[in-house]
Order: C-alpha cells, then structure tokens, then sequence
C-alpha cells in the first residue's frame, strides 16, 4: 500500500510537472512573440539574438534601434556580436538622417571587426580554393607555394562620415570620408582613406521592402592618403563603382527584384616584393606581381549581399561584373516572407564585356525575412555554389 501511494504520487508529481512545465512553454512563446514583434508606432528597441555565419559559427549578439533619434527623425542601428566558438566579435554603429538643413543631412559608420580566419585569395577569377603552404626564401621570406589562399587574423575596422543633399524629390548626391584599417599576423598591415563621391536616384514604392521602382547608385572614391599615409601605405588608387537594381511585381506582394553591379579599379600599381618573388622563381613567370589598393578594398565578390554561396571575399580583382535576381514572396501574414535567388558574374584584370562573359561563376539559394516593421529586417540566407555546399548568412537589411 505504501508503495502504491509513492508511486501515485510520483505520477501526479510527474504530471504536474509536466503540465506547469506545457504552461510556462506556452507562455514563454508567447512572451518572445510579444517581445520580438515590434510595431509600427514603435519607434526604438534592444533586441538580444542569435547569428550565425559560416566563417564565424554561432554568434551571441544584441541589436538596438532608434528611428527617431533624438525626437528629430534621425536613425540609428548598433549591433554587438561574439561567437564563443571562434572568439570572432564583431561591432558596429549606424547614424543616418540626422538633419542640417531640410535638404541636407549627416550620416556616420563605426565598423569594427575581430576575425581570425580571412582567406585571403590569390588575384583572379580561376584562384583556387585550397590553402596555401609556404617555403622559407634565403632573405627570410615566407611565400606561398600555390596560387591557393593564406589565412589572415587579426582587425579590419573603418569609419565613415558624410553629408547627404537632396537635389531632386526622388535624388540626392554624397559627399563621404572612409577611413580603413586592417592589421594581421601576417605583416600585411594596412591603412587607407578615400573620399568618396555618390550619386543616388530612387523611384521605389518602399525602400526597405520595395514592390516595385528602380533605384540607381554610382560611387567615385579617391584615395587621400592623410591619415593611412606611411611608408608601407603610399596607396595611390581610385575605384569607380555602380548598380542598378529594378523591382517587378509579380503577383500581390509577390516581387521579382533584379541587380546589376559593377567596380573598376586603377591607379598607381604597388609591387608585392614577396609575390613577385614566387612568380618568377617557383611558378616562372615574367614580371611583378602588383596591387591597386589594400586587400579589402579591392574588387571583390563574396560578402553578406553578393555571392552568398560563396566563402566571403572569395574572388577578387581589378574589376568586377555581378548580375543578382531574388523572387520575394509572402510566406504568412505580413511579416514573414520567403527568398530565391540566383547570382551569375565574375572578377577580371582589365574592364572587358568579352572577359565578363567567359567562366562566369554563380550561386543559388532560398531564406526567410522577417520584418519588424517598415525599416527593420532581417534575413536569414541558404546559398550553393560548385565550392561549398551549404553557406549561412543572416544578417540585418536587405541584400539589395
């Protein structure tokens, strides 16, 4: 009998448990629901999350918004992230709108980045992926004996600031300073900064979720050399970028989105001693190895918006080619909606249509974005190429 009654009483015990534990599981739901679902009067927020990255694992990270700043209509984002997995962190700030004038306003950039597995790719479109191991020259050098990639660890951060002039209802032209600096265990430091001259025109419905319209951006960046200038940095480039993307509805808030992204590189050639040094005497070949601009300033494919089946900078050269469709389409409510897309383009040493159209590479893929509300969202992406089966890239905004 007393056995009996502790079995009982085990079960209901069980059953409790069980039950409270249904309710507070529930209800957990419920308070995360309400706690991530911002609505459209809400104008500032603190959000802690998860991300994840493919070169960086999971990452623990908190993300604070403000819509209007300052009660002036001024924006700003800041997000922090680390991932205890690579001890990869990452921070960065946004200030964007902060109004001068009713047609001028200021904007602003802290970006500061921890990393310790950057490949760093052999130029060109054909660099293959595989890491290279090096050989010891007589004067101490180390040099990579493939055209593979080396690893790179240590900070890349930047910082810009600009103003922004409205001239037209739907245009507006940017004056903007960048200043980039990039530290390694491999003693290629470098350090640059440019100005930076925008011209943008948008006729989007929405330019956070746009259903249709087409928006046009062209960049002209000098390099200055005020502050990144030193004896190892006597950078000497300018880069002309451009893009053009066009929205097409398709159905209700069903929408085609279609891009067109291109770079050209120039400028005063540097010579890489140590490359140089490794094509004439392990690959014979004539002449020197050169660079336009430090690694991460270059012509490159592969990051959060372009190229997402690809390892990030993947391909990198003197000038680039991208062509990006994305078919956006409701998934539940309004929301939650669904992603494919599909990019072909590629990198090349001189700016030629004929070159562009040959060994193009691609990715595909599918994602999710879920949206706060009207500026705020996120997306998850899930990218194939002919090199990594399976890429992750979440990340705040649209990729264009």
């Amino acid at each position: 009998m007393k056995k009996n009654c502790i079995v009982v009483f085990i079960l209901l015990m069980a059953i409790n448990f069980t039950v409270l534990s249904a309710l507070d599981f529930v209800s957990g739901l419920e308070w995360f629901k309400q706690y991530y679902t911002i609505s459209e009067e809400e104008t500032q927020k603190f959000l802690p999350f998860g991300f994840y990255v493919n070169e960086a694992g999971f990452m623990l990270g908190a993300f604070y918004y403000n819509t209007n700043l300052m009660n002036s209509g001024a924006q700003t984002s800041i997000v922090g992230m680390y991932s205890p997995e690579t001890n990869i962190s990452t921070f960065w700030a946004d200030f964007d709108d902060i109004s001068l004038t009713d047609n001028t306003s200021l904007y602003s950039t802290i970006n500061l980045l921890n990393f310790n597995d950057v490949r760093v790719y052999w130029k060109g479109n054909d660099s293959p992926n595989i890491e290279a191991t090096y050989t010891q020259l007589p004067d101490s050098t180390l040099v990579p004996k493939n055209k593979g990639y080396h690893v790179k660890e240590g900070w890349a951060n930047n910082f810009k600031i600009g103003l922004k002039h409205k001239v037209f209802d739907n245009s507006a032209v940017s004056g903007e300073y960048r200043y980039n600096v990039s530290t390694s265990n491999n003693s290629d430091d470098s350090r640059t900064d440019e100005l930076i001259a925008r011209f943008e025109s948008s006729f989007l419905d929405n330019y956070d979720n746009p259903q249709k319209g087409t928006k046009l951006i062209a960049d002209i960046a000098k390099s200055i050399d005020v502050l990144g200038h030193d004896e190892n940095n006597n950078w000497d480039y300018y880069r002309i970028s451009g893009e053009i993307t066009h929205f097409l509805p398709l159905a209700e808030k069903t929408t085609l989105g279609l891009r067109l992204y291109t770079v050209h590189l120039g400028g005063k050639k540097v010579v890489d001693v140590a490359k140089t040094i490794f094509m004439n005497n392990y690959l014979n070949e004539e002449g020197q190895y050169t660079e336009y601009a430090p690694f991460m300033t270059q012509a490159y494919l592969g990051d959060f918006e372009n190229f997402r089946g690809y390892y990030m900078y993947r391909f990198r050269d003197n000038n680039l080619l991208l062509f990006q469709a994305e078919n956006r389409f409701p998934i539940t409510g309004d929301r939650l909606y669904g992603v494919v897309f599909g990019e072909i383009g590629r990198v090349a040493p001189e700016y030629d249509f004929q070159q562009f159209f040959q060994d193009m590479k691609y990715s595909y893929g599918a994602g999710v974005r879920f949206y706060f509300n009207e500026d705020i969202v996120v997306r998850a992406d899930f990218a194939h190429s002919n090199e990594e089966d399976l890429q992750v890239r979440i990340m705040f905004g649209q990729a264009f």
